[in-house]
């Protein structure tokens, strides 16, 4: 016998009734695209590998730069220009990892509303860089030369 046997309860020409199914959230797709950021490989050692290079540069910049040249606005520079050439290779690995990991089906099928997906993906992406400039202002504001360079007059530049 080459054909699989049909439950009679079944209707052939039936289909399933999701009119009454409620949507998926924006804020949920945002936690799944934040969640997949870190669940790749490639993810996790890009933000791994921007971590580690901000600090060394840092502490590079702490033992190399003379002491006037150890302002706020210094290391703010020194510590923006590794994370501005890698964190926007983590928004292509975000954007295209559909494709590379063979999800897209998987995330499409449960979410047809391609637009959504996407400005999911973007508002993950912008959230994962306030983050960023969040731990680069904390660390910057915690290090002994960038709060000697902040008086009650301002920043000194």
């Amino acid at each position: 016998m080459s054909t699989i046997p049909v439950d009679p309860r079944v209707h052939v020409g039936s289909t399933l009734d999701i009119s009454t199914t409620s949507k998926v959230p924006l804020a949920r797709l945002i936690k799944v695209e934040m969640r997949k950021m870190l669940d790749t490989r490639s993810g996790l050692w890009l933000i791994i590998a921007i971590i580690a290079i901000t600090a060394a540069i840092t502490v590079i910049f702490f033992f190399a730069a003379p002491d006037d040249e150890r302002t706020f606005l210094n290391y703010i520079g020194i510590m923006a220009t590794p994370q501005g050439f890698l964190l926007p290779v983590m928004g292509i690995l975000l954007i295209t990892q559909e494709w590379t990991q063979r999800t897209g089906m998987v995330t499409f099928t449960l979410e047809p509303h391609r637009g959504k997906v996407i400005a999911a993906k973007v508002l993950a992406e912008l959230k994962r860089a306030e983050g960023a400039g969040l731990e680069e202002m904390f660390l910057q504001l915690t290090s002994d030369d960038a709060r000697d360079s902040i008086t009650p007059e301002g920043v000194q530049v």
